[in-house]
């Protein structure tokens, strides 16, 4: 593995602040490109992953809660796994994302109809529904998406490939067939249970790098972007003239190359974007072909610079029977309530044991706290109560519904989190700020668990109503 990917794999949010870079004295002298590829990955490692951090930390409450919520359309529904191999191996797709410069080609795909597989992103619906186009499916995946962005945008009756814990208005108001991404670590234990094997690819944090990773999950190897600017226009961020802002973004202005102009003005979090296109296509190098007709914005390394025309005109002249190929899809029979609702008991019932182990654990840091605070050593008693508290921590993270208690916590008190993993060189202090915090983050465990329980009661209530 490389060293971003490493980094990824062994570095959070919340221990970030512990990491320290080290390179050997010299080495930036003796391999001042190497050591120039090295301070460049693991700078933008740590802004991808204090950008991941921010948005957990942000919308924590609401990943979990919409997660809840959202199990209950989970009957009827289908699976990514559903799709994969079922296209031919020549197919083109196209990503649909919704910058500034759709507005240039928009019109082109009314020719690629069931010529290529149009997946749109959410934000792009309302300007396709007014230029006439259906795309053959949508992709959700944000939390808080802007409920006003599906205003008359014609979403309610397009496939749709939906995050479990994407905004559940949007989910309510769909009325067309819904398709799963990739799992959360919440719903991987699920998915096992139903025999769903799905390979999980890291998909960028954006709509649009979800759509090009579904895209090649489900075996297509030759895919265009368009309206994928990662940039402004003319300060507008959005196609139709639209102006989104980022939430907590940052003022900066930040230039880069663009694809036919000598820079353009983008984000930090496009920037991000970015990066991780040019990551993957690095490391798909030989397996993908990625065209980039999105006909101004960002240049994107490794994309090959077509006009949305030209791709017509040259990749996509056959009819596929796109259309024919998802309803043929959409016809075999889907999974039963049962099994979901099975999960949803088996999560009740850890919800209630880590309400219960929580109530505990507080107990055992207030005894250790007063007994440590008198004789200030550690005594064999004060040890075993430190043990006694290990285990009750490992008790409640070992249960799969923790995965949501955690949500919840960092959106409360992401600090308690950071400190755990702070220390000095007074041993008392370290022990009793250490129980101090552990005691913080088991009563906000035990405030998670009391408002999570009912959310999973109403949904179980209405699975099996049905």
């Amino acid at each position: 593995a490389d060293l971003f990917n490493i980094m990824i794999e062994n570095v959070s949010w919340a221990n970030i602040e512990s990491v320290n870079v080290i390179s050997h004295p010299g080495y930036e002298k003796v391999f001042p490109d190497e050591y120039e590829v090295y301070i460049r990955c693991v700078t933008d490692c740590i802004t991808r992953i204090k950008m991941n951090g921010n948005t957990e930390v942000y919308f924590g409450k609401d990943i979990a809660y919409n997660t809840v919520k959202n199990m209950r359309y989970m009957t009827n529904s289908y699976f990514t796994q559903d799709f994969v191999g079922q296209f031919d191996e020549d197919t083109v797709g196209v990503v649909v994302a919704a910058g500034p410069s759709l507005d240039n080609n928009i019109h082109v795909l009314h020719e690629l109809k069931d010529k290529a597989i149009i997946m749109a992103t959410d934000t792009a619906m309302g300007r396709l529904h007014k230029e006439g186009i259906v795309p053959d499916f949508m992709v959700t995946v944000d939390p808080n998406k802007l409920e006003s962005l599906f205003d008359d945008s014609g979403f309610e009756e397009v496939p749709l490939f939906c995050a479990i814990d994407c905004n559940p208005v949007i989910m309510e108001k769909h009325n067309a067939q819904k398709i799963w991404t990739y799992p959360s670590k919440f719903m991987e234990e699920y998915y096992n249970k139903i025999g769903i094997e799905e390979n999980v690819y890291d998909s960028g944090g954006s709509v649009a790098t979800n759509a090009f990773m579904l895209l090649y999950t489900l075996g297509i190897r030759t895919i265009v972007l368009i309206g994928q600017d990662l940039s402004y226009k003319d300060d507008k961020s959005h196609a139709g003239g639209l102006t989104i802002n980022n939430i907590g973004q940052k003022k900066n202005d930040l230039y880069v190359k663009g694809n036919y102009e000598t820079q353009v003005k983008t984000r930090e979090d496009w920037f991000q974007y970015l990066k991780w296109y040019e990551r993957t296509i690095t490391n798909m190098s030989g397996e993908i072909r990625v065209i980039n007709a999105t006909e101004g914005g960002a240049l994107i390394e490794g994309t090959e610079l077509m006009t949305l025309k030209e791709v017509a005109e040259t990749l996509c002249l056959n009819n596929k029977n796109i259309s024919g190929i998802i309803n043929k899809i959409f016809e075999t029979e889907t999974r039963d309530n049962v099994q979901i609702c099975e999960f949803i008991k088996q999560c009740i019932e850890e919800v209630r044991e880590i309400k219960r182990n929580s109530e505990k654990g507080i107990t055992l840091c207030n005894r250790f706290e007063r007994k440590y605070s008198k004789v200030k050593k550690l005594t064999g008693e004060i040890t075993s109560i430190m043990g006694e508290i290990s285990n009750i921590n490992k008790k409640i993270g070992d249960k799969n519904v923790y995965w949501l208690i955690d949500e919840i916590i960092k959106h409360e008190d992401s600090e308690s989190i950071k400190n755990i993993y702070s220390s000095s060189e007074d041993e008392y202090n370290n022990n009793i700020n250490m129980v101090k915090n552990v005691r913080n983050i088991l009563e906000l465990v035990k405030k998670a668990a009391e408002s999570i329980n009912p959310q999973f009661e109403e949904t179980y209530s209405i699975l099996i109503e049905r």
